[in-house]
């Protein structure tokens, strides 16, 4: 089975366990099994991120140097190769930086947080309402925290969950083998710094809220990744050095200061800037993330003229068509401008799963999609008026099923030979939100194929030229740089007599090694962290581990010999409460 993974640039979610031939009737009723809860959640928090300023930023990057290295392929400039050297080498270093928050957050939205009675709520969480919900009134604050506490109830209850807990705990520290590990203990740490300091920080929901904004909201850090006025070194080395001064400031800063501006503004977190030329820009406007307001601007003013570079019309279109024979490159560049447009209106969608199909569009304008069941017999599986011109055939297809975040329903959509040919919205979806959809998803298929060739392009563009050698130094030098920044958050709590040893073990030996190589410990310690998300009481937590053969007493006691060995804290209780603290 293929990975769920996100994808960057145009932010398509695939969730590789969903199977549109099992569960498209539990899609449509928004009852989706539980089991497909915690892949749900870790992925869809993963386009939460993208789905932000400096994600937009790092796909505007991406998408230049694909324009870049199609241009160099017909017109070789030492200019171009500059200027696609700085793009591409800002983009993947930053990628690379983020990898480990980014699943750090995912992990944590999948394994700790739940709803909170704070004004703040997190996308991931209503999306499970949108999807697991049934027919609850998804405007009801009380049916929505209820229906996702007993969904996370249930789950984090899970032997599923308990796997994908344990396998995190007992992944590679290493940031190159993915970063799971190092960027779950970095905010379960920085989880730990906020609620030292604020009781706010007790609300999980509000803390992943805020610290997601607190990296990817950030026009500061767009401003440093959109600077044109270094080299390719020195803005890799910027991007560094800025990231790990965000991360560190926060163990100097008021958090419970900036958790209260954080709620107080959420409500008014965005803002509509309109240009003289009548060009108007939706920018973010989070409070509490101590951004330097000359740095916001400059950040909101590098961002808005990425995106100016898009705007190409029809008749420019047209008129670089009509002049092809003479300028290719400027029809290439145009289209690609367009398509490029297009990609970016696309990524707030989430697509949740797909299937292979037979579609029968009849003369009436009506498509039939049928599917094999498993024994091959061929079943229908819905039908609908096709969008216009489609002429009728029969063969094969593809249908997707989509989640629409802003119009808080789904769609479905029919694909033949990468040309989308119905779309059926489920729900009340405005006539403007309809109109959207459709026109963005109607290349989506060819935009997926030209984004897999642009990157075929782009890598052999680098490994024919001198830029290979950066390429080469970037994966030799980088990944120590990132390492040692995670590997200095994830080891924050450890007095300054033991630093260096625990950071040592946790470099060469995981966290299998700082907790004394012992993996029926971290076994329990990864059910023990699931099950206190739901659950604090020390009683009921003890009855519920004895199902699965586990001594709470003996995991207490273990705990406490890893904090006198290696200073390394796992579990902090009372008397009445308990609770695991990775």
């Amino acid at each position: 089975m293929t990975s769920s993974f996100v994808e960057s640039v145009l932010n398509i979610s695939v969730f590789s366990q969903v199977d549109l031939r099992g569960h498209l009737g539990p899609l449509i009723k928004n009852e989706l099994p539980i089991r497909l809860l915690p892949t749900f959640l870790h992925e869809t928090t993963h386009h939460w991120c993208f789905l932000s300023p400096l994600g937009n930023a790092l796909a505007l990057l991406r998408l230049r140097s694909f324009r870049k290295a199609t241009k160099l392929r017909s017109q070789s400039n030492h200019d171009e190769y500059v200027e696609l050297l700085d793009d591409w080498m800002k983009e993947q270093a930053l990628v690379e930086i983020l990898r480990p928050i980014s699943e750090g957050l995912a992990c944590f939205m999948e394994f700790d947080c739940v709803p909170g009675d704070r004004d703040v709520t997190a996308q991931p969480l209503n999306f499970t309402m949108f999807k697991f919900g049934g027919k609850l009134d998804l405007n009801n604050l009380k049916d929505r925290d209820f229906s996702i506490h007993s969904h996370l109830f249930e789950m984090r209850q899970s032997e599923i969950l308990f796997r994908r807990r344990e396998n995190v705990l007992a992944s590679r520290f290493n940031t190159v083998h993915g970063g799971h590990l190092a960027g779950y203990l970095t905010v379960k740490n920085l989880w730990i710094l906020a609620k030292k300091q604020s009781e706010l920080a007790h609300d999980s929901e509000l803390f992943i809220s805020f610290l997601r904004s607190y990296i990817y909201d950030d026009y500061g850090f767009v401003s440093t990744l959109l600077d044109e006025n270094s080299n390719e070194i020195e803005s890799v080395n910027q991007l560094i050095i800025y990231f790990t001064q965000r991360i560190q400031s926060l163990f100097v800063r008021d958090l419970d200061d900036m958790l209260r501006k954080f709620e107080s503004g959420i409500n008014e977190s965005s803002i509509i800037i309109e240009k003289e030329n009548g060009d108007k820009f939706v920018h973010t406007n989070f409070q509490g993330i101590e951004t330097e307001p000359c740095l916001i601007q400059l950040g909101r003013d590098r961002l808005e003229l990425l995106i100016d570079q898009l705007n190409v019309s029809d008749s420019d279109y047209i008129q670089s068509y009509n002049k092809m024979d003479k300028e290719p490159w400027q029809f290439i560049e145009k289209a690609m401008l367009l398509h490029d447009r297009d990609r970016m209106k696309s990524r707030e969608y989430l697509c949740i799963g797909s299937l292979d199909a037979t579609v029968k569009v009849t003369k009436y304008g009506k498509a039939v999609v049928t599917v094999l069941d498993d024994l091959n017999n061929e079943i229908p599986l819905f039908s609908g008026p096709t969008l216009p011109e489609i002429v009728p055939n029969i063969g094969e297809g593809i249908v997707e099923y989509y989640f629409l975040p802003l119009e808080r329903q789904s769609a479905m959509a029919v694909f033949q030979d990468r040309k989308c040919i119905l779309v059926n919205f489920l729900g009340t979806v405005t006539e403007k939100g309809k109109a959207s959809f459709i026109d963005v998803i109607s290349n989506r298929s060819h935009n997926l194929k030209m984004i897999s060739e642009s990157e075929e392009n782009l890598s052999k563009v680098i490994k024919e030229s001198l830029l290979s050698v950066y390429q080469d130094k970037l994966k030799d030098e980088l990944p120590k740089s990132i390492n040692n920044l995670y590997l200095t958050i994830s080891t924050a709590f450890v007095s300054k007599d033991k630093y260096k040893e625990i950071s040592l073990l946790l470099e060469k030996e995981d966290l299998f090694g700082v907790l004394l190589q012992d993996a029926d410990f971290i076994k329990g310690l990864s059910i023990l962290g699931a099950i206190t998300t739901v659950e604090k009481s020390i009683d009921n937590v003890r009855e519920i581990l004895k199902r699965y053969d586990i001594d709470l007493s003996q995991l207490i006691k273990k705990s406490t010999e890893i904090r006198s060995k290696n200073d390394f804290d796992t579990i902090l209780h009372t008397e009445q409460v308990i609770t695991a603290l990775i």
